[in-house]
């Protein structure tokens, strides 16, 4: 079935892949979840490891939009991928 992908931020629940050189050194193949876009700096979404890395409940981090490259949303229809944004590289 296809649907109409989301556009814009993601929101919780959704899956993000980072950007190479993002702020918080993560490699472009790391997989991460939304957990809030509500962070104390505001503009920061707050992200941590899938529920099955070990390191899951140790680990979280708040990055800019910026440092988001991809986007994954898992829905009854199937999953579908979007880029958020076009990042700092887009204004050169």
């Amino acid at each position: 079935m296809v649907f109409q992908a989301p556009h814009g931020n993601p929101e919780p629940g959704d899956y993000v892949k980072l950007r190479p050189g993002n702020s918080v050194g993560a490699t472009e193949h790391e997989t991460f979840v939304v957990v809030d876009d509500i962070a104390p700096v505001a503009g920061h979404i707050v992200l941590n490891l899938p529920p099955a890395h070990p390191d899951q409940v140790d680990w979280a981090a708040a990055v800019s939009p910026d440092d988001i490259a991809l986007c994954f949303r898992i829905t009854e229809e199937g999953q579908c991928s979007w880029t958020p944004n076009p990042g700092p590289a887009a204004d050169e």
